[in-house]
């Protein structure tokens, strides 16, 4: 019998685990037609557990309890079978050490500690901090000036992400409702089971089970599912910090993705320890985001040797005008990482603000782009060493301290960052906005947010309109709140960047509490929100039995290639959202095409002897030099964006 020769195995270097040291030998065995049922059981003789199949390309995946008995089955000979190969692990490619962490983190990215740390002088809006964080790598490859293009409706182009899972209650993710999950990583489980499209199982019988139309194939711990392994849980975080990239809203705070019109669509294959999953694994994944109508697919992991499986299976989606884009790998060298090193997958390197390659960046010809991918600011679930803010308030009267308690005090996103010296306070009753009047010049307004004709952003506003240079909101349109909870979590309150205010909640107890005092004395508030590490609150992420999950907004810095690799993927999608009419090879054709050359040698980062095609690939990602190209050179162009182009409406974006 053939085995196959991995491709290539020379030196890459995870501290010299191979694929058989660290999980049982796994195969990928090819049979000839008609040879399905005597492979698989001359393999379960031998003692093998079959994994997945692909009937497509006549092959199945098999685990040996041991080597001796892979060599086994090797050594007979087989008519029914084609060849076998080994099935080598795939790994995430994050965690890599930054070499310019030190020097960017987040002073760099939120300005110095000194302007971090300078308050108002006054209770004017205008100083105070924005609430977003501005984001370095989108203002690098283009991106605000490419979403600024017609058309701004909802495109939904669907992007796949293949990784840990997904946090669907980030306050800046789509939710469920727009998010398509596999129930469970194919790997990690256990019972043959077929689910439908809303992820009801049921168990089946044997290891090669038929499912019903509108049903498939997926291994299961219970007929229910994986609980533990939701792919809207994401117990690592990566798939979050991936998702945000590429894809969170533009709602007024936070952060924002490359393409904030696109949809989700969520494949797991990493458990909560990360691990390590397989070849086989990653290419079934890469067909279930087909089968769930991709557009695109983000891969940010990467392992050694190629299988023939994987470069079949995205050969053929190429094929069938599925954009694939892979992290190049976490290995500095000249080592190749796969899926990144076929020919059909684009391969992402990564460089940092300085522009120049990241010292963890692989270097080699099957990189095809670069992206930012240094200390990257990005979603992530909550008390996993990410951060987010905590909002305080201090009541005083003049005669000091008032004792109104404030302790269910939140903030709602999009609100100001920083600090709020102490300001008189107006009471707007119900939903009277006109009675701010001047009584709420240069004070905060006091507000229930109890149903009604206005909603809590349109009495945001009302306050701004007198004037106010803060608001606060207590009780929920839907329910009274207890004083240990707030209803921040659930609105967004978008305001203009040149004209932000704090937005504070509280609870409807402690809301009228101060209402009253105010309306009976002089009174004042200061408030404050700050950075902090965020904490995990039991049931943000699954929620409560029949109670939406809570939102949470955190986040968090992270290096690596597979940070770069959402960028493009980004990227990809929103020029599919402006330009429906072009095929996704046309938009990675515009996307190489139009890519800002970087440098070999030291201005480049890169090694000595090495060219700038290894180290950058055609070059810097450039989403709006994309957009101009596409213009250029391609009848699918949306002409509404280029006559925009041609008008220079859009500022075009500045590179150093």
């Amino acid at each position: 019998m053939l085995l196959a020769d991995p491709q290539p195995s020379e030196s890459f270097d995870t501290d010299a685990v191979t694929p058989v040291s660290i999980a049982p030998p796994r195969y990928i065995i090819y049979y000839k037609n008609n040879g399905h049922d005597n492979v698989l059981s001359k393999a379960k003789f031998g003692g093998a557990v079959v994994k997945e199949q692909f009937e497509e390309f006549n092959a199945v995946v098999v685990e040996f309890p041991d080597e001796v008995a892979a060599k086994t089955f090797q050594s007979v000979k087989h008519d029914e079978v084609e060849f076998m190969e080994l099935d080598p692990p795939r790994f995430l490619m994050a965690g890599a050490t930054s070499d310019e962490g030190q020097t960017l983190g987040r002073a760099y990215l939120r300005g110095s500690k000194a302007d971090a740390e300078t308050q108002p002088s006054a209770p004017m809006r205008q100083t105070q901090a924005r609430r977003k964080y501005p984001l370095y790598g989108l203002n690098m490859i283009g991106a605000h000036a490419a979403q600024r293009m017609a058309p701004s409706q909802t495109a939904n182009v669907p992007v796949c992400i293949m990784d840990t899972g997904y946090t669907p209650n980030h306050i800046d993710l789509p939710g469920t409702p727009f998010a398509v999950g596999d129930p469970s990583p194919v790997e990690s489980c256990a019972v043959p089971c077929c689910c439908n499209s809303f992820n009801q199982c049921s168990a089946c019988s044997g290891s090669f089970c038929s499912c019903g139309a509108g049903q498939y194939r997926q291994t299961c711990v219970s007929t229910t599912g994986c609980a533990a392994l939701n792919p809207f849980q994401d117990g690592l975080g990566h798939g979050t910090h991936v998702a945000g990239t590429i894809l969170a809203l533009e709602n007024g705070g936070g952060i924002v993705g490359v393409c904030p019109t696109c949809k989700p669509l969520v494949v797991r294959v990493f458990d909560n320890q990360g691990g390590f999953t397989y070849a086989s694994g990653v290419a079934a994944a890469a067909l279930k985001c087909q089968s769930l109508g991709a557009k695109v697919i983000n891969m940010s992991l990467g392992g050694p040797m190629s299988t023939q499986l994987e470069a079949a299976t995205f050969s053929r989606l190429q094929a069938a005008g599925v954009l694939s884009i892979a992290a190049i790998g976490n290995n500095p060298g000249a080592r190749m990482s796969y899926p990144a090193g076929y020919s059909s997958v684009m391969g992402v390197a990564a460089v940092g603000s300085n522009r120049r390659r990241a010292h963890f960046s692989e270097y080699n010809h099957a990189v095809d782009i670069t992206a930012p991918g240094v200390q990257i600011l990005s979603s992530y679930p909550p008390g996993r060493s990410s951060f987010g803010f905590a909002a305080t308030m201090e009541v005083s009267s003049e005669g000091g301290i008032a004792t109104v308690s404030t302790k269910s005090a939140g903030m709602f996103a999009g609100s100001a960052v920083g600090q709020l010296p102490s300001t008189g306070v107006c009471v707007i009753e119900g939903n009277e906005l006109a009675t701010a009047a001047d009584n709420c010049r240069g004070k905060v307004c006091l507000m229930a947010n109890g149903p009604g004709m206005y909603s809590a952003e349109e009495k945001v506003d009302a306050c701004k309109d007198q004037f106010g240079v803060g608001a606060i909101l207590y009780g929920s349109p839907d329910e009274d709140l207890t004083s240990s909870s707030s209803p921040s979590r659930d609105v967004v309150i978008s305001q203009e960047e040149e004209d932000v205010v704090f937005v504070l909640s509280l609870s409807t107890t402690e809301g009228e509490m101060l209402a009253s005092a105010a309306r009976t004395g002089s009174l004042s508030v200061s408030l404050k929100v700050e950075e902090t590490e965020s904490t995990f609150v039991e049931g943000a992420e699954a929620g409560e039995a029949n109670k939406a999950p809570r939102q949470v907004s955190s986040y968090k810095y992270e290096d690596g290639t597979s940070m770069a690799a959402p960028h493009v993927a980004g990227a990809a999608g929103l020029l599919l959202a402006k330009h429906p009419q072009c095929s996704t090879e046309t938009v990675k054709q515009a996307l190489l095409a139009s890519a800002r050359p970087l440098p070999a040698g030291a201005a480049g980062g890169c090694p000595s002897g090495v060219p700038a095609s290894y180290c950058h690939g055609r070059g810097l990602l450039d989403v709006y030099g994309a957009m101009r190209h596409l213009c250029s050179s391609s009848f699918c162009a949306n002409r509404t964006v280029c006559a925009e182009i041609e008008g220079r409406r859009v500022k075009p974006p500045l590179h150093k």
